[in-house]
């Protein structure tokens, strides 16, 4: 599955991310971290007041029918500055209609 994820710096120091770092669930399939070579996310690091853009592609499991996914969530960690700490966003559950 893939998504596209923009996001900005709106902090007063730098921002890291990876690809690999976020969790999407979809319906009852989760997957822990997109795939760094499938995924077309190049930059992973947001000066101030910066926006990134990029698709991660989280692989799923074989489905039988892609109807079967009904809603996706996305949660995601970044790190400002040298802080180790991360900060997560989440978008909440997605209902996908046909």
């Amino acid at each position: 599955m893939s998504v596209k994820l923009s996001i900005k710096n709106n902090g007063k120091e730098k921002l890291t991310t990876y690809p690999n770092q976020g969790t999407l669930k979809a319906s009852n399939i989760e997957v822990d971290g997109g795939d760094v070579l499938l995924s077309e996310f190049d930059a992973s690091t947001v000066e101030p007041g910066k926006t990134i853009e990029g698709t991660l592609v989280f692989p799923l499991e074989k489905l039988k029918f892609v109807s079967s996914i009904h809603s996706v969530a996305l949660s995601w960690l970044s790190y400002f500055g040298s802080d180790s700490d991360p900060v997560k966003t989440e978008t909440g559950t997605i209902k996908l209609t046909k």
